[in-house]
């Protein structure tokens, strides 16, 4: 899966739009996630949200994408111990998230005090201009960077 993330500025704008398209709302809440060390251009992190926790791998792909790879952790504390020990602890963030699911895309608009809102798309690279057209958002500012090191 790839994902593409998207600085936004008026957060309920967008959201007025994807309702107007017609994309199928899936809920709002909040998400904390651990990152750990890594070697450039790789991201680990555990991400807990509505009572489960997965662990994540994203690694940047081409200019502005990013490949994700997730597994379902069923004892996520022993995990981040285990992962802390061994690769150290980078950053923990928590945002909220307004989730919406448009054409086999999943869309999310993520709040993250003190560094802003952004547009995260997870799909097929394909779908990613037609939506932010839709969205009526021209010139998008892609951000390639984990919201780790944008904190």
């Amino acid at each position: 899966m790839l994902q593409v993330k998207v600085r936004i500025f008026q957060p309920s704008i967008v959201r007025n739009r994807l309702k107007l398209m017609g994309a199928q709302f899936l809920g709002s809440w909040t998400e904390k996630d651990t990152y750990f060390l890594q070697p450039a251009n790789c991201f680990l992190k555990i991400e807990r949200t509505k009572g489960a926790a997965s662990l994540v791998k994203m690694c940047r792909q081409g200019e502005w994408g990013l490949k994700k790879d997730i597994k379902q952790l069923k004892d996520a504390g022993r995990k981040e111990k285990e992962l802390a020990e061994k690769l150290g602890v980078e950053k923990v963030i928590e945002k909220k998230v307004h989730s919406y699911s448009y054409g086999g895309t999943c869309i999310g608009i993520h709040s993250l005090p003190a560094i802003g809102d952004f547009l995260v798309l997870e799909g097929k690279l394909s779908a990613v201009k037609p939506i932010l057209k839709k969205l009526g958002i021209e010139k998008p500012e892609f951000v390639s960077l984990a919201f780790s090191e944008l904190a």
